[in-house]
């Protein structure tokens, strides 16, 4: 199992030693500097990749998903069951849920029993 440390310490931590280093005060221009960088950081840039990293996994999380429910012959959007469903002519099978409707993808194989 492979350990995930978040993002924010180690994008920070290089910023920190430097300031550390420094041993300025706020109010002179490096230390304001990197005050600035710290706070666009961390109130602009880091929002924006998280929401990108959680997108990312949320997508193949879905996906995943919905391989495993089709592969199993079931709806992926109400778990019904589709097994013995005529294919249509396009090639899709469609839920026997009347809410539902979905239509999916599904080979022969795994539509007839």
């Amino acid at each position: 199992m492979m350990i995930q440390f978040p993002i924010v310490p180690i994008f920070y931590s290089p910023l920190v030693l430097v300031y550390i280093a420094t041993n300025r005060s706020p109010s002179e221009p490096v230390g304001l500097v990197m005050l600035i960088y710290f706070l666009v950081t961390s109130f602009i840039v880091m929002p924006w990749v998280n929401i990108y990293v959680l997108r990312r996994r949320l997508r193949t999380w879905f996906a995943r998903e919905k391989r495993r429910c089709l592969s199993e012959s079931k709806c992926p959007a109400c778990l019904g069951d589709m097994r013995g469903l005529p294919v249509e002519e396009d090639g899709c099978v469609v839920c026997p849920n009347p809410e539902c409707g979905g239509a999916w993808k599904l080979t022969e194989r795994v539509a007839q029993p």
